[in-house]
């Protein structure tokens, strides 16, 4: 059986994957340069599902007051210094999370010791004893992005030196391969899901520009600011 061929691709996998060389291209695009000089970084995360959500009914660290719109908790002093609930839906679930070097850390400890980690860290920075917290804990669910042979790492960033990286990652080459993820998004929001979108979209119209009589229209009336009817 022939594998199929095509005339282009948009090629949107992680970061880490790309920089891991799992998907092998020939010859290899200059583009595959540009997302060596990025990094990808790491993230513990880890999401608490509890008998019931007693942060509505009152926390010391909040006066004792019913925090029932509670968004976001921020604790920059905790292994887990951030935390957040499903407001505006009414839920039982809290979500731990870390980035950079906490994270490095909390990702060496087995699952057990990052559970503690978090409800040590939630503990603390609600005002409730330990205990309290631990006995309202009914399941818990370990994000590891890292250990993911599908994605190898959690969210990109630029490290000193290489802000042109991810222009150079996003272009299109030869007008064949196009790149998008998080990691290509040239809008400023690198490193998040709506910049991994926009770049998605982005990748998409240069692929139909280039290769479509209507598309080539557009992007030519683009140029021009005409409007192609």
């Amino acid at each position: 059986m022939r594998a199929p061929r095509f005339d282009a691709a948009i090629v949107t996998v992680p970061l880490g994957v790309l920089q891991a060389g799992d998907i092998r291209f020939e010859p290899d695009p200059p583009n595959l340069a540009a997302a060596r000089q990025l990094v990808m970084g790491p993230v513990a995360r880890v999401t608490l599902r509890c008998k019931e959500a007693f942060w509505e009914e009152g926390l010391p660290a909040a006066g004792g007051a019913k925090v029932a719109e509670l968004s976001f908790i921020h604790a920059r002093d905790e292994l887990f210094p951030t935390w957040w609930t499903q407001y505006p839906l009414q839920s039982r679930l809290i979500t731990a999370w870390a980035g950079g070097p906490r994270a490095a850390r909390l990702l060496a400890l087995s699952d057990s010791g990052r559970t503690g980690a978090a409800v040590d860290s939630l503990a603390r920075a609600t005002g409730l004893k330990r205990n309290e917290v631990e006995t309202s804990v009914e399941g818990v669910h370990h994000h590891d992005w890292a250990s993911d042979p599908f994605a190898r790492g959690a969210y990109c960033y630029v490290p000193a030196g290489a802000t042109g990286a991810v222009r150079e990652l996003a272009a299109p080459c030869e007008e064949t391969l196009f790149f998008a993820g998080e990691a290509a998004d040239t809008t400023g929001h690198t490193g998040t899901v709506h910049g991994a979108i926009a770049s998605g979209l982005r990748a998409a119209a240069e692929a139909m520009g280039s290769r479509s009589p209507t598309g080539e229209l557009r992007a030519e009336s683009e140029k021009t600011g005409t409007n192609p009817g």
